[in-house]
């Protein structure tokens, strides 16, 4: 059952040859512009965003009374990585709790810690 789970979860090598594309330098890699920062950006947006998902069908409220997305606030996170502007989902009644990042939480180490587990070589 392990083993399948990780089948699943693996990466394949002509998606990272994909998001490769252009890196030359260290800079290119892990700098403020880099690759690494992008994917965790992106990666913490669409949890986010999933969160909101769920929160909006399984809340008392739900969309029946009225509660719905009410656009993005932006969030500064600092992270090993420098510093990511994320946008996160609003919702009507301000009942949004993320889980990934907490409100008012300006540090997340998880999804770094998965990410560089991506990148380090296996013995």
């Amino acid at each position: 059952m392990k083993e399948d789970r990780q089948e699943k979860l693996k990466i394949s090598n002509d998606l990272l040859d994909a998001m490769l594309v252009g890196v030359k330098t260290q800079e290119d890699l892990w700098g403020k512009e880099g690759i690494i920062t992008q994917l965790n950006k992106a990666l913490l947006e669409r949890i986010l965003n999933a969160e909101m998902d769920f929160h909006l069908i399984y809340t008392d409220e739900g969309r029946v009374a009225g509660n719905s997305r009410n656009g993005y606030g932006k969030k500064t996170l600092k992270s090993n990585f420098g510093t990511i502007e994320l946008s996160t989902p609003r919702d009507r009644h301000s009942t949004f709790e993320p889980q990934i990042i907490p409100k008012r939480s300006t540090k997340s180490a998880i999804l770094e810690e998965a990410i560089l587990s991506l990148c380090t070589p296996k013995a």
